[in-house]
Parts: structure tokens; sequence; C-alpha cells
């Protein structure tokens, strides 16, 4: 009896600890890349040796969000990396809502940046909670310019 009392106390407390879990009241999938039709995305690496900040910024747009991502710790020198939340810079990592300017700043979750092509794309993705109570799933896609195709002119 006292087996079955136990598991039964087991159960609830895990059960009880499961439904604390937060809830969301969406799930939004935020894609923005330079290699698509949107254009908006700009990266500033701030880790290379001649600058010293220590720190990146990727910022982003479309028609319906602007995302600003920017890591908080100072003397970085490597951009690559998983970021939980905290670790980003909150008063410049946020996604702003266009219709009507309003600022969602991260309550917690993690951002994956992974630097490719020699450093020329840089991508950030993970999933977010927002201070609205919404999931979102971003994916910022930044590719340094470059000449898509090229022509021999002789003059």
């Amino acid at each position: 009896m006292k087996k079955i009392i136990s598991f039964v106390a087991v159960a609830a407390i895990a059960l009880g600890f499961a439904s604390c879990k937060p809830e969301v009241d969406n799930t939004i999938d935020v894609t923005i890349s330079t290699l698509g039709t949107s254009k908006n995305v700009t990266f500033w690496d701030g880790t290379v040796k001649p600058s010293k900040y220590g720190f990146w910024e990727l910022n982003a747009a479309d028609t319906t969000y602007a995302v600003k991502l920017r890591n908080s710790g100072k003397l970085i020198n490597v951009v690559a990396g998983e970021y939980d939340v905290a670790k980003l810079d909150d008063e410049n990592s946020y996604i702003l809502k266009l219709a009507d300017s309003t600022k969602i700043h991260f309550t917690s979750g993690k951002i994956t940046v992974i630097e490719d092509d020699g450093g020329d794309r840089v991508i950030a993705k993970g999933k977010v909670i927002g201070s609205d109570n919404n999931a979102y799933n971003l994916r910022i896609v930044f590719q340094a310019p470059y000449a898509f195709e090229t022509k021999e002119i002789t003059a």
C-alpha cells in the first residue's frame, strides 16, 4: 500500500512540474534573408582585431518585422556560437512589429550563430519566447554582397 501511495505522490508531483511549463499564445516563423527577395539584412562584426569592440550586431527587416540581435559580452573575438537570450544585449536585441511599432524583448530561448563561406555568410537561428508571450522561430541570413554573374567585355 505504501508503494502505491508513493507512486501516486511522485506522479502528482511530476504532473505538477510538467503543467508549470510556460505556455505560449502562438508560434511565429520569422525568416529574413539576403539570399531571397528581402534584402534588408546587415551585419556588423566588431570582433575583428582592428576594431577591438568585441561584439557583433545583426539587423534584418521585412514587411512585417524588424529583428535586431547583438551579443552583450564585450571583448569576444568569435561570432559563431550558441547564445542564450541572457547573453544578448537586451536593449539592442528585440523584434519590432512594424504594423504598430511594438517592441518585443526576449524572455527565454537560444540563438545559434553560424559563420559560413569564410565569414561572408552569417546565419542566426533559434527559438525565443517574446515578452508578448509568443514563440518566435528566427532564421536570419546575411550574405556579403557578391557578383551574381560576371561578363567579359572587350573594349
